[in-house]
């Protein structure tokens, strides 16, 4: 393949032939097959070309290094359908006349998308300016059904950004998203949204889950049974339930703590212990004759796919003594914090007493009651009479209401009326979110996340977040998106193996914002 330099010195030393360049739409389609079959790159731009000094050199010069070919298509006039513009034929030689340009095409189109559907770039550059003339919906649409990336190229100021993405289906309402709160917020809104949380003093409230995963081969089939043998490889172990949701908060929250138990058996303490960040504070009272939860699953090591779950707990509820030293390690944290989370999974740590405690001192409680294998059709919402806000599956949500059919908005302000709550989320998987508020109504965030390896830890950490950015009376649309983006990274990531880091969130928001070609660049 020709280096870049070969390239221009092959173009300096021929002679201009710029009307050669100009080729009907159909014949380009055709050698734009034969030279990807070459291992070519071809990129594509997209413009009226009506005047020379409006053309963006350097968005041909950035993606240069990077194409063996640059395209540009042209709409037709009667695509524009209007009048103040030169002839197609002058645009198309003003195009041809770009040394950069390989090939020029006129599309009876006036947006790029037929041109990315017809001729499958590589890659697709286009500039943004203050006036926003970024990629369309459709475009990125049409790239995300072709697998192009999108090449960008920004200014603001004297500050010029580039970025690449390669958008995926679900891109078109990710990009409104991101117009929507780069106009309602912006950046800067949302960095002041992230400084208002360091003040807050939580308390998370829930069971200790070590999750282990075992990672297995597939050997083949038992020569006596009809099973699949496996050879164990290693196993790996994290903290889960509520040492993952206040390892969330360590980086945005100055006070964090929680109140849960381990077991008397296996107790597993020192682990406990190791897996939560530094500065948090923990209370542990002990589960008398049960072990410490742990919850194991058996993975395909080549393709990452659960093979198995198998659970070590007892799910009885705190009776007694246990019961007496869970109480009174509640009260003088809910004395202590504003914000109280409580993640309950349903393994019998929170009892009728516990819940009445919650309700009745937490200035600020937050809830999550997680359907599980361990408690399905026994664990609603409605254990808890009352809260804040609630944070919980769309399924959840719907078993708790024995509703099925109704409209998610309807059921989500009817939860939040019958509970006194402020505000109440459904989290929808790859669908993103729903979030209710009492004086605004419903907010929907579509899903932010480009990378997906498992989602087990992902609600616990929109919990986190969205819990103590509605506690701080932030505005719907950055609870939405500060909890979709710390979902975001859950799912990146196998399990509770990391946890959410500030720094990273706040890079994701900006290419979020970015990508709408109005956010606020880093230069």
């Amino acid at each position: 393949m020709p280096t870049t330099e070969a390239r221009e010195a092959a173009r300096e030393a021929t002679p201009d032939r710029a009307s050669e360049r100009i080729v009907d739409v159909g014949a380009l389609v055709h050698e734009l097959r034969l030279r990807r079959r070459e291992g070519q790159r071809v990129t594509l731009v997209h413009g009226e070309f009506a005047d020379a000094e409006q053309i963006d050199r350097a968005l041909l010069r950035g993606v240069r290094a990077s194409s063996d070919l640059i395209v540009a298509t042209i709409p037709t006039d009667h695509a524009l359908g209007r009048d103040g513009v030169p002839s197609l034929a002058a645009r198309l030689a003003l195009a041809a006349a770009i040394p950069e340009i390989d090939f020029v095409a006129a599309v009876d189109a006036i947006g790029a998308a037929t041109s990315i559907l017809l001729l499958e770039p590589d890659i697709y550059a286009v500039s943004t300016t203050g006036d926003h003339q970024g990629p369309t919906h459709g475009e990125l649409d049409a790239l995300s059904k072709t697998g192009g990336e999108l090449y960008t190229l920004s200014r603001r100021g004297d500050a010029v950004i580039e970025w690449r993405q390669r958008p995926e289906p679900g891109a078109r309402e990710r990009l409104r998203f991101a117009a929507d709160i780069a106009q309602r917020i912006g950046m800067s809104g949302l960095l002041a949204g992230l400084e208002s949380l360091r003040g807050l003093r939580v308390a998370v409230v829930g069971e200790t889950i070590i999750d282990e995963y075992a990672y297995c081969d597939a050997i083949g089939k038992s020569g006596k049974e009809p099973i699949i043998v496996n050879r164990f490889l290693r196993c790996d172990a994290q903290g889960g339930g509520v040492l993952a949701v206040a390892n969330h908060l360590a980086d945005f929250c100055g006070h964090v703590e929680i109140v849960s138990a381990l077991g008397s058996i296996d107790r597993r303490e020192e682990f406990v212990r190791l897996a939560l960040r530094p500065g948090i504070t923990p209370t542990f009272i002990t589960k008398t004759d049960a072990p410490t939860i742990v919850k194991r699953r058996y993975i395909d090591a080549y393709s990452h796919a659960k093979m198995m779950g198998v659970y070590h707990m007892d799910t009885s509820p705190l009776t007694g003594a246990d019961e007496d030293a869970f109480v009174a390690a509640l009260e003088p944290a809910l004395a202590r914090c504003d914000v109280v989370i409580v993640a309950d999974y349903g393994h019998g740590l929170i009892t009728r007493r516990g819940v009445d405690l919650l309700c009745d001192r937490a200035r600020f409680l937050a809830v999550n009651t997680q359907l599980n294998a361990a408690n399905a059709g026994y664990h609603v919402l409605s254990k808890y009479p009352r809260a804040d806000f609630a944070c919980l599956h769309e399924g959840e949500l719907r078993m708790d209401a024995r509703d099925l059919r109704a409209e998610l908005p309807a059921l989500l302000e009817s939860t939040a009326m019958r509970m006194g709550a402020r505000a109440v989320m459904a989290t929808q998987g790859k669908s993103g979110t729903s979030l209710f508020t009492r004086h605004r109504g419903v907010f929907r965030c579509p899903a932010l996340a480009t990378t997906v390896l498992e989602r087990i830890g992902a609600g616990d950490a929109v919990l986190a977040l969205s819990s103590v950015a509605t506690a701080a009376g932030l505005a719907p649309e950055l609870v939405s998106v500060l909890g979709n983006l710390a979902g975001a990274q859950m799912v990146a990531v196998m399990g509770n193996s990391a946890s959410i880091r500030k720094s990273r969130l706040v890079e994701s928001a900006r290419h979020l914002l970015a990508s709408a070609g109005i956010g606020e660049p880093t230069p």
